[in-house]
């Protein structure tokens, strides 16, 4: 183990949806229970300063929150979960659902993977995300990507995985970017026509 001199900020309880599919409600929902009273633990003995859940596709999860609706959950200081244009419709809606189930408020909203896992894909170049943006914001097409990125789902915050510094400098430009949430509404709207026709 490595000592890194501090106390983390947060540990998060990353993917519990990959054990809690194939399983009922009940007991997925004592299964979450478990693993969140652990963290809460690890909290109360200072081996962190808060505990969140990460989670790539939040439907398991509110399955099984709602699988009994008037429990009451440990309720995570953050959620994090997949942002982006790459992530469905349904999973927009289960992560939305799953923060106010949970009681997270909106500046506890984190967003992961804006990109999909790979800002250099050949998709990122081929969609014009500059319409995403208000009308007079200038911006390359992946900062672009990545402040549209804050509205799919809403979060205040977005986590990255980079080795290339410039890449950095261009995402932290791309914050104060104003997005046209008009075409955000318009863009969720399609996508849900899409899965009801599917």
């Amino acid at each position: 183990m490595i000592d890194l001199g501090r106390t983390p900020d947060v540990i998060f309880l990353h993917n519990p949806e990959k054990s809690l599919v194939g399983i009922g409600p009940t007991h997925a929902r004592d299964r979450l229970d478990a693993a969140c009273a652990v963290l809460n633990e690890a909290v109360t003995a200072g081996l962190c300063a808060s505990w969140g859940i990460s989670s790539w596709d939040a439907g398991p999860l509110i399955q099984a929150l709602d699988g009994d609706p008037f429990a009451k959950a440990l309720t995570p200081e953050v959620l994090m979960v997949r942002a982006g244009l790459t992530v469905p419709s349904d999973q927009l809606d289960a992560s939305e659902r799953t923060a106010e189930r949970l009681g997270i408020p909106p500046n506890r909203l984190w967003g992961m993977s804006p990109f999909g896992g790979d800002a250099a894909r050949d998709v990122w170049k081929k969609i014009k995300a500059a319409t995403f943006l208000c009308q007079d914001e200038q911006g390359s097409n992946v900062q672009a990507v990545f402040r549209a990125s804050y509205e799919l789902p809403k979060v205040t915050r977005i986590s990255v995985s980079s080795g290339r510094i410039d890449h950095l400098r261009e995402l932290v430009a791309a914050e104060s970017l104003k997005v046209d949430l008009d075409q955000i509404a318009r863009y969720r709207q399609l996508l849900r026509e899409k899965k009801s026709h599917s």
